[in-house]
């Protein structure tokens, strides 16, 4: 639901999605990935709007995946679930800002960390800089990964926390800081 207006070319628009993973899969196979259940869902805003500061495309919600079992390249996906908030939007067709993206992670039921990004980038691709931030990212997403490659031992601690900075100026020079 919303309103457009196609003569200014602007809108607003309300927009939800629900979708059954497994049977999209079942119509859309991909190799090497058997996922008997799983459900995704966005439910958010589109919307596009022009002012004397310029153009502006933008969308926030909220992508949902939710039960996510089965294997993909042959690792076990246990009830993974993420509930992604997200703002961003396009001003002039020239900058892409990323104001928030936050996914916390579950698996098996478990919390698993939570991702946090912010990113400016010229569509032009000549400036950008992002920040990702992962907050105890921990074994019961690990877990399913590592544990085929210890052996039968089980994973039981794992935790991963970083501060990850990226740029790049016009000039071309590129950083890295990561803690």
């Amino acid at each position: 639901a919303g309103k457009a207006d196609l003569k200014e070319l602007t809108a607003d628009m309300g927009t939800m999605l629900n979708l059954d993973l497994a049977k999209a899969l079942q119509m859309n196979p991909v190799p090497g990935v058997n996922i008997p259940a799983g459900q995704l869902s966005f439910a958010g805003r589109l919307a596009s709007s022009k002012s004397d500061a310029g153009a502006r495309q933008g969308i926030d919600g909220s992508l949902t995946v939710s039960g996510l079992s089965g294997n993909a390249a042959g690792y076990a996906i246990d009830r993974f679930g993420t509930e992604i908030t997200l703002a961003a939007s396009v001003t002039d067709l020239k900058q892409l800002v990323v104001e928030k993206l936050n996914a916390p992670l579950t698996m098996a039921g478990q919390s698993a960390g939570v991702i946090h990004v912010t990113a400016n980038a010229t569509l032009d691709g000549k400036t950008a800089n992002a920040s990702v931030t992962t907050t105890n990212l921990n074994e019961n997403l690990f877990r399913p990964f590592l544990e085929p490659l210890l052996a039968g031992a089980r994973l039981a601690d794992a935790r991963l926390d970083l501060n990850l900075n990226l740029a790049m100026t016009a000039d071309g020079k590129k950083t890295v800081k990561g803690d």
